[in-house]
């Protein structure tokens, strides 16, 4: 099944108020994307934003390269639009544009999880948070969904799918009514299920038919609304999901039914659009036992899935064509057909570690132009526009997305969106990474009930002994973090003997009267490393050598 997100009127449209005729062309790029034709609207943005860098128009480029950053995901141009993404969201933040910048934030972040890019969260987290201020509801919903999205994407089903379920159920009391939350929740839940249920006999289980139908029924509900609005990019998509789904229950009439429809829909289905397309007929005849049918749409696909370089769609088309030479006895084509599979999957990972490398570059070229954006334009207010009963209801999913149940600190990615905001900042920082000596013992000599409450209290040290404008967290297990904005090594080494100090002196007997706690620290400084990550490597290895001293301790260098 394919993950959907793709431009959306509400959320790419209306880029600027003026009737200018370059205005005029980008809204037409917008709807030639959202009709089915993304290969013309990427043609017609790349005119637009190639006039409007001549022209010095700022909003005008941003709305180019928003619109490239679809068009580019549409058409499987990932690091094109990743560049185009970064840029897009870069001005519309100088512009003060909030939802906009959300827009072009899902895109981005949507490209990144695409690739493997963990930092993808980041991204769709920031969206949603933009998308929140901004007060625009369909943006707000398009959000959760990209997060749901990205969270598919990056394999966390269980995530993904509360963002899902908001989504759609807030989809419902919009209008107009958005298709894509339907389709994506469809597809998580399916995911989830075959998860779930891995062999055959598993699959006839009535839990897990009720599951596909239920797809079923709301990527039907999706495709009707396509259908009204002439968008045959999604028309397509979600009709190879509906046969994909009917496949998993044995239903190969509903598949070939579906299938039938692809043709039909409006505009002009990109090339990796027919590679999953033919890859589903082969699959569909396969399951009919039309063998040769089968391999020969299995060879089509396969042909235009190299043609475009898409080995999302080639590597299992290449493990389905070796089972069905192996089924018709073929077996040297069914070596060879795995011998591909096997090159392209090993091509595959090669390719992930080049585009992450070239990554590096586009953060840097994105950090460029965020000075030069700075320089020529003046911060815009920002929109203070809310509905506050979608606000409350998206600050409630954020907040429980980036928050500790069991201490109320901030999780992980709560550390990781302050990042967005101390690294656009350009303060030096330190980080501190925290561990509860010996906390296995607290557990297996006092139960877990005690355990808890003791990492609780060390929270509670943490947030009093840390200053006002430092970060607690807990950062997973009995660890936790401590972002020091602004601080040195020296300030921050400090700090840290001070919370070891607090945690020495404290009364734990409260909660155990044997219970005895300390912490070990290591630190690191922004200045000390290149990079986040290599900060908190050295962090990381800093808290090692406290842990193999004594315990008890605060390690800088």
């Amino acid at each position: 099944m394919t993950p959907i997100a793709k431009l959306a009127p509400s959320q790419q449209g209306h880029f600027s108020e003026d009737t200018d005729p370059e205005s005029q062309a980008l809204e037409a790029a917008v709807n030639l994307a959202n009709s089915g034709h993304p290969c013309r609207a990427h043609t017609a943005a790349l005119a637009v934003l190639a006039r409007a860098r001549a022209a010095g128009n700022i909003r005008l480029i941003a709305g180019a390269t928003s619109c490239l950053a679809g068009t580019s995901r549409m058409i499987g141009l990932r690091e094109d639009g990743i560049r185009y993404g970064r840029e897009a969201r870069t001005l519309f933040d100088q512009l003060g544009d909030l939802a906009h910048a959300a827009g072009a934030g899902d895109n981005l972040a949507w490209l990144l999880a695409s690739i493997g890019e963990q930092d993808a969260i980041v991204e769709a987290l920031a969206a949603l948070d933009r998308a929140e201020r901004s007060g625009d509801p369909n943006q707000t919903i398009l959000a959760l969904d990209t997060n749901a999205i990205v969270l598919w994407l990056l394999r966390q089903l269980d995530q993904a799918l509360p963002f899902a379920e908001r989504a759609e159920e807030l989809s419902r009391l919009n209008q107009p009514r958005l298709k894509r939350p339907l389709i994506n929740l469809a597809g998580i839940r399916v995911e989830l299920a075959l998860k779930e249920a891995t062999t055959p006999q598993e699959r006839q289980n009535p839990r897990f038919r009720q599951v596909i139908h239920d797809a079923i029924t709301l990527t039907r509900e999706a495709f009707s609304l396509c259908r009204v609005d002439g968008d045959g990019w999604l028309e397509r998509l979600s009709l190879c999901n509906i046969a994909e789904y009917s496949l998993h229950i044995g239903d190969t009439e509903a598949a070939e039914q579906a299938l039938e429809g692809f043709h039909q829909a409006a505009g002009e289905p990109t090339e990796r659009c027919r590679a999953v397309y033919l890859h589903m007929l082969g699959c569909t005849r396969a399951a009919q036992s039309r063998l040769d049918e089968a391999i020969a749409a299995l060879m089509q696909c396969q042909d235009t899935a190299l043609k475009s370089q898409d080995l999302e769609v080639a590597i299992p088309c290449h493990q389905a064509l070796a089972d069905l030479h192996a089924r018709t006895g073929d077996y040297m084509r069914a070596l060879d057909a795995y011998r591909r599979f096997h090159e392209l999957y090993v091509r595959q990972a090669s390719h992930a570690a080049q585009r992450r490398a070239r990554l590096y570059t586009l953060e840097w070229e994105a950090e460029r132009l965020r000075a030069s954006v700075k320089a020529a334009l003046a911060q815009a207010a920002d929109l203070t526009a809310t509905n506050s009963v979608l606000a409350r209801e998206t600050e409630r999913l954020l907040r429980a997305s980036m928050e500790d149940p069991l201490t109320g600190l901030p999780n992980r990615r709560g550390l990781d969106l302050a990042f967005v905001e101390q690294l656009a900042g350009g303060q030096d920082y330190a980080i501190a990474m925290i561990d509860v000596d010996t906390f296995k013992q607290v557990n297996d000599r006092f139960t877990h009930p005690v355990g808890d409450a003791t990492l609780r209290e060390v929270a509670g040290l943490l947030l009093q002994g840390a200053r006002t404008h430092d970060l607690v967290v807990r950062f997973g297990g009995d660890e936790f973090a401590l972002l020091l904005r602004g601080a040195d090594l020296a300030t921050s080494a400090t700090i840290c003997a001070r919370l070891c100090t607090q945690a020495r002196r404290h009364d734990w007997s409260v909660l155990h009267p044997d219970l005895r706690v300390t912490l070990s620290i290591g630190v690191a400084a922004s200045y000390e490393a290149p990079t986040r990550e290599a900060v908190f490597a050295l962090a990381d290895r800093r808290l090692y050598a406290a842990k193999q001293t004594g315990r008890d301790r605060v390690v800088t260098g």
